[in-house]
C-alpha cells in the first residue's frame, strides 16, 4: 500500500480531500467530454455521481457547491 494513502475505512484525511479536488479538476479539464453518470454501492446504498458541463436540468447553478483547488 502506498505511505500516504490511508486504508480505505473511515472518512478522508485532509491530504486525501485535498487529492481527490485535484484529481477531480484534472479529470474535468481534460477527460470529461459532456458528463459522467456514475453509480457506487456504499455501506449506506447506492451513491449517484453526475458530472457534466452543464447543471442537471431543472437545478439552477447557484444549487451547487463551488469547489476550490487546494493551496499547495
Amino acid at each position: 500500500m502506498d505511505e500516504q494513502m490511508s486504508d480505505s475505512d473511515g472518512p478522508l484525511s485532509e491530504a486525501e480531500h485535498r487529492e481527490l479536488l485535484t484529481l477531480l479538476h484534472r479529470y474535468c479539464s481534460y477527460d470529461l467530454d459532456q458528463f459522467e453518470a456514475w453509480r457506487m454501492d456504499t455501506d449506506y446504498g447506492e451513491v449517484y455521481v453526475n458530472i457534466g458541463r452543464y447543471p442537471i436540468a431543472g437545478a439552477s447553478p447557484q444549487t451547487y457547491l463551488k469547489l476550490q483547488l487546494p493551496k499547495p
